[in-house]
């Protein structure tokens, strides 16, 4: 009767190789694969590329009265793990489309403004609909906003009031 043989009698050697072998060609069918699925060259932006998006969409919106834009604009360069920070293309654009709605936002809802001011705020928070947040699908979530100007629109502005109590704009 012959010996079974098992997978014990095999040298660690032999083992090592294998496993070796096995990492390496899963390592290459995930890089390759990832690599087909990006669909073209890489549109990422880094954060100067961000700050200058920021600042050329920023150049055709007027805040509301005492609002300013930052004087820098300084998104991370490093993320957590100390690699650079690549942002989607339109990052900034969106990001000076949404402070550009929070000044008006807040300035609809301050307790320290005349009707008048409150009332020119509110008319400008639908202007956003035509802004590239809106226009380029950078805003993922536009009923809450379409809804929260409605409301607003209509008179309740409790939504509004939590919108501007709850968010702050990124570049600030």
């Amino acid at each position: 009767m012959a010996a079974r043989s098992s997978s014990h009698d095999i040298p660690i050697l032999v083992w090592l190789v294998i496993a070796l072998a096995a990492g390496l060609s899963a390592g290459s069918l995930y890089w390759s694969s990832s690599r087909a699925a990006s669909h073209g060259p890489d549109t990422s932006l880094t954060a100067r590329q961000v700050a200058v998006e920021y600042r050329r969409e920023a150049a055709h919106l007027t805040l509301a009265l005492g609002w300013e834009w930052p004087s820098r604009v300084a998104p991370a360069t490093r993320g957590s793990d100390g690699a650079p920070t690549r942002y989607e293309s339109d990052y900034g654009t969106g990001q000076a489309d949404i402070y550009w709605f929070y000044s008006w936002a807040s300035k609809a809802v301050a307790p320290d403004v005349s009707d008048a001011v409150r009332q020119r705020a509110l008319r400008e928070l639908p202007r956003v609909y035509d802004l590239p947040l809106f226009t380029r699908d950078i805003l993922v979530d536009k009923s809450y906003y379409r809804g929260m100007i409605d409301r607003a629109l209509e008179g309740d502005t409790t939504q509004l009031k939590e919108f501007v109590a709850a968010n702050r704009p990124e570049m600030q």
